[in-house]
């Protein structure tokens, strides 16, 4: 199981993952079949997995600013995780998503927002909830969940300065500042109002209705 991870980012969109439902084909863009969350997506889906490198392993090898050597409505569903920030041309990659999928399928996408830079070979962007919510809705999709992860400002400090610490202090580190986020979250109005403001990263997920 892929949960043993020092990245705060990396657990909270893990634990929103178990809550997504994808029955039957789904096409994981920047994929891996090395990380182990494909099988925390409920519906036993099948996945073809999208890369452009042999290391993280794939199905099809090809740049997803190119055309996807796809054809229309192939398959059920679209899988995007912590991609569309290294994607220059992310219009092009919605809309060919939104090509390639059959008629009420799901766009599953999760960004990151405070977050270091971290080039793949680049990274372009972090995209705001506003932002989002645009893009999928200007490339046709139905946005039916968009929703900060992690939130908080301990989390975003841990995020930030965590690299800093050996392994045992990064463990410490992490659930202290989950506990302070949620202690604060339990005991402030003010604290819950503003620390949405400081989400780790994003899910999105948006239905291809027509």
């Amino acid at each position: 199981m892929p949960h043993a991870t020092h990245s705060l980012f990396r657990t909270t969109f893990y634990k929103a993952l178990q809550t997504i439902n994808l029955p039957g084909s789904v096409l994981d863009l920047g994929g891996s079949r090395k990380s182990g969350y494909h099988e925390l997506i409920g519906g036993s889906p099948t996945y073809t997995v999208v890369n452009i490198d042999e290391y993280y392993g794939y199905d099809l090898q090809f740049n997803v600013e190119d055309k996807f050597p796809v054809a229309d409505a192939e398959y059920d569903h679209v899988l995007c995780l912590n991609l569309l920030e290294h994607v220059f041309n992310y219009r092009h990659v919605l809309n060919e998503s939104l090509r390639v999928m059959k008629v009420g399928g799901l766009f599953v996408s999760v960004t990151p927002f405070s977050m270091p830079v971290h080039g793949c070979p680049h990274d372009y962007f972090r995209y705001t909830e506003s932002a989002l919510r645009k893009m999928l809705e200007e490339a046709g999709f139905t946005v039916e969940r968009l929703e900060p992860m992690g939130y908080g400002a301990f989390a975003c400090m841990y995020q930030y300065g965590s690299w800093m610490l050996p392994g045992m202090l990064r463990r410490v580190a992490k659930g202290i500042a989950a506990g302070v986020d949620s202690l604060f979250l339990r005991v402030s109005g003010k604290y819950r109002k503003i620390a949405p403001n400081y989400a780790l990263g994003y899910l999105a997920v948006a239905r291809k209705t027509r």
